[in-house]
């Protein structure tokens, strides 16, 4: 049988995560990463109908490896790795992986730790000018900034005209009710 650089990859990947898996708490984050290093450079060998690299590792000769790869992965502790794992994976992918071909791979460049540390910012964004909102990921968020906004306006305003408070309080319930929940 002929060793190729498909099955030496996924034999370091078993071995870290056999590693990650029966070694010592305080080693396993590393172990993982390599695991991951070595699933992407797997990902950029296999290749979509298209010929690009398969960055978002979808398919069937990929998930076939991949399979392969998590055979050494007890059952009771496939969940956490694999979920750890995609994580790691996402992180190097970033890393190593041209942002133009992350993004048509349905990935976002930018690293965890940034999309972490400014969602506020994010949100903020979203009621700015700029680009239509295209994503239903963004719709929802801004949506729900626009609800939250409406319960907290106050509308008894002191010193205002009472048909005209009365209107406010009418015309913030009308927009609340037709916003989706």
């Amino acid at each position: 049988m002929e060793y190729g650089p498909l099955d030496q990859l996924a034999a370091q990947a078993r071995h870290e995560l056999a590693a990650a898996h029966d070694g010592p708490h305080d080693n396993r984050t590393r172990h993982l990463r390599r695991a991951a290093e070595h699933i992407v450079n797997a990902r950029l060998m296999h290749t979509t109908k298209s010929g690009d690299p398969d960055v978002g590792g979808r398919t069937g000769d990929y998930r076939r490896w991949m399979q392969n790869v998590l055979t050494g992965v007890p059952l009771d502790a496939r969940d956490r790795i694999t979920s750890s794992l995609r994580y790691h994976v996402s992180e190097v992918l970033r890393e190593h992986v041209d942002p133009d071909l992350l993004r048509s791979a349905g990935y976002r460049p930018d690293p965890s730790r940034v999309r972490r540390e400014h969602p506020r910012q994010h949100v903020a964004d979203l009621f700015g000018p700029g680009a239509p909102i295209t994503s239903p990921t963004d719709a929802h968020i801004g949506l729900a900034g626009v609800r939250a906004f409406l319960r907290r306006l106050d509308t008894d305003t002191t010193g205002a005209d009472p048909q005209a408070q009365k209107n406010a309080q009418e015309a913030v319930q009308a927009l609340l009710d037709t916003l989706p929940e």
